[in-house]
């Protein structure tokens, strides 16, 4: 033994291709673990923290959209309704050790650890890079209190996130990951896959080392494992050569003989779990399984496989744990060795799936919804409407396509409405009110419009969607109730509530401007005689007379109402002087109700009795003005009726 070695020695360090690879042996064995513990390991710690930066400003994104719909900025005593209970969700389901909230002077306004509020962070990565908009990752190494009283490290990284919105900085989160378990294993891994490639190369070594000693003596033999060598790098070439997504390898059995880590991603199979099972079993769902199962036991026949192989299919795949997924799968079949093989490659298509969902989602909303739906770009021109919106303007699709939205304005509205409403869309991103547009045929329609701004990924206004609901019956019901409400419904002029409404309003008027304001009440003379003679159809056409010679003699600021039966009264407001202006409209109204009235067959006459009271003379209220005119008609009635009296003023109290 002895003896030999020194052979072996010198024969590999005479031989230069020997001597080489065993130079290079050393070389690598000296070189993969320095590689692994100063570039391999950083810079998967460096991914991990790129991960888990980005991961920090996609919860950042959703934490900051309340937080900077407040014009006062970011403060402890406003945060929105739900944020502590929507940042203590977001800490279970992502596993934070801490969440901090800073507004735009560095001041902690929230935190997991109470401890940390109203403290102040002016440390230069803060002010220099968060306050700017850019994010700051780092790890920490700290030192921990076990409970037995050791001290552990613990890693953790602390992510700042910062708040902005249309380039303006409201605050930032500052985000805790502990990523002691996660580094670790990385290690670990790393670690392993070094030792794993130190024994591939020291094993290839030997082997090479064996196989190069042999040929020396065995030169037939050479050429033989040369060419077996030659052939299984074919076979592992077209492998490689066929992989795009995950790869599996099917032999003329149906069994896995490849799984890569892609095809591990997707279906939650370990290679040791998958490799020689059939994968019809493994991975076709049980509702697909048996047709699964009689296209391979004709692979297995013929070795042919027409399902899938030489073209790209959709089809429904089951991951570990019997859930299923849509895939899309490209396979191609080649031969080696007498059998027929199958390389595929498997893509989860979850994600387009559901893409194509929503735009069909969305698409059928479109046809289908009732409201009128416009999609313009930013300058307000149309570049999509539905056919509800068609039906409301009466334009077709065609029409309304390329057009500024303008088309539709009705000329109702002035220009700075649409200041407002344009100030208020662009700095909110949505607005709503009621607008009228005018259909294509000229007709002007009440709509209720709601728009709202669409962004893109990177926050930019890309597009508005307008909602135009038709309100035209509404509207109509509205007026209706308004007429019903405030309106006699015999005479059409206002009633006692509308009456008392715009009385109360001219006292306000005249207590503003220091003037004088009149109420006259009317009872109508020889009313019941008529309905006696003639009947109720008589008396209500009559009625509906007098109100308009009563609308006749009066100015567009005055105001005439029914109260009741015969009962009448009249505001007269922005009177100049007093009483000998109302006394000549009193007289007028006496003299012109005195006319006969033209009633079909019948000529009626009647004739009027007015009580007349004077703010602020008579009162200051509605009720002391209509009691003290009320009191005067009476007065007037009792004095031989068909005329007018003053209301008296109130004598003050004998002391």
């Amino acid at each position: 033994m002895s003896q030999e070695q020194p052979s072996v020695l010198r024969l590999i360090w005479q031989t230069n291709y020997l001597r080489n690879l065993m130079l290079l042996c050393i070389l690598a064995f000296v070189a993969i673990p320095v590689l692994e513990r100063f570039w391999v390991y950083p810079q998967f710690v460096q991914s991990v923290l790129t991960d888990i930066e980005q991961e920090a400003q996609r919860l950042g994104g959703h934490l900051a959209h309340p937080l900077v719909e407040s014009p006062l900025g970011i403060r402890k005593d406003r945060l929105p309704q739900n944020f502590l209970k929507t940042i203590d969700q977001f800490t279970k389901e992502f596993n934070l050790e801490k969440v901090k909230v800073f507004n735009s002077d560095g001041l902690i306004v929230y935190s997991t650890d109470a401890k940390d509020i109203g403290r102040i962070n002016n440390k230069p990565y803060f002010t220099q890079q968060v306050a700017q908009g850019v994010p700051f990752t780092k790890l920490v190494r700290r030192q921990q209190a076990s409970m037995e009283g050791s001290f552990q490290t613990k890693d953790v990284v602390e992510t700042y996130v910062p708040i902005v919105k249309s380039g303006h900085f409201f605050g930032a989160f500052e985000l805790y990951y502990n990523v002691s378990d996660r580094l670790l294993n990385l290690e670990q891994v790393v670690r392993r896959t070094s030792y794993a490639m130190l024994a591939l190369i020291a094993t290839l070594a030997l082997l090479l080392f064996i196989v190069l000693l042999k040929a020396m003596g065995q030169m037939g033999q050479t050429a033989e494992k040369i060419s077996k060598l030659g052939e299984r790098e074919a076979l592992l070439s077209r492998i490689v050569t066929h992989v795009q997504d995950a790869l599996v390898v099917i032999d003329q059995q149906g069994q896995i003989v490849y799984w890569n880590r892609a095809a591990k991603r997707i279906f939650g199979y370990e290679e040791t779990e998958v490799l020689g099972q059939p994968v019809h079993r493994l991975l076709a769902p049980l509702r697909f399984r048996e047709q699964a199962e009689r296209g391979f036991q004709q692979f297995q026949k013929s070795g042919q496989a027409t399902m899938v192989v030489g073209r790209t299919v959709e089809i429904q795949g089951m991951c570990k744990g019997g859930k299923e997924l849509p895939v899309e799968i490209s396979a191609n079949q080649f031969d080696y060795h007498g059998q027929s093989w199958v390389v595929a490659t498997v893509r989860d298509i979850s994600l387009r799936k559901e893409v194509e969902h929503h735009l069909k989602l969305s698409s059928s909303i479109m046809q289908y919804a009732k409201d009128g739906i416009l999609v313009t770009d930013t300058n307000a021109c149309i570049e999509m409407a539905n056919p509800a919106m068609t039906e409301l303007t009466g334009y077709s699709t065609e029409e309304l396509l390329g057009q500024p939205t303008s088309l539709l304005n009705s000329g109702r509205h002035d220009h700075a409405f649409f200041a407002r409403m344009w100030q208020t869309l662009l700095k909110s991103g949505s607005w709503s009110g009621e607008l009228w547009n005018r259909h294509k045929e000229g007709e002007i329609l009440p709509h209720w419009l709601s728009i709202s701004d669409i962004k893109d990924q990177s926050g930019k206004r890309t597009h508005f969607v307008a909602i135009f609901t038709d309100i035209g019956q509404r509207k109509a019901a509205q007026a209706n109730l308004e007429q019903l409400a405030f309106y006699d419904a015999l005479t059409a002029i206002p009633n006692r509530i509308l009456f008392k409404e715009r009385l109360n309003q001219g006292i306000r008027e005249a207590g503003r401007r220091d003037g004088i304001l009149a109420v006259l009440f009317l009872d109508l003379d020889l009313f019941k005689q008529v309905n006696d003679s003639y009947g109720h159809d008589i008396g209500d056409r009559l009625l509906q007379e007098v109100a308009k010679r009563l609308q006749s003699l009066l100015r567009s600021e005055d105001t005439v109402a029914r109260l009741g039966g015969d009962e009448f009264a009249i505001v007269l407001r922005q009177l100049a002087e007093a009483p000998d202006d109302v006394a000549l409209v009193a007289q007028k109204i006496i003299d012109f109700l005195s006319m006969p009235f033209p009633i079909g067959p019948e000529s009626c006459q009647i004739g009027a009795s007015v009580g007349i009271s004077f703010y602020p003379k008579h009162g200051t209220d509605s009720e002391s003005l209509v009691k003290k005119a009320d009191q005067a008609m009476y007065a007037a009635k009792n004095s031989g009726r068909n005329r007018y009296r003053f209301a008296l003023v109130d004598k003050p109290p004998t002391p």
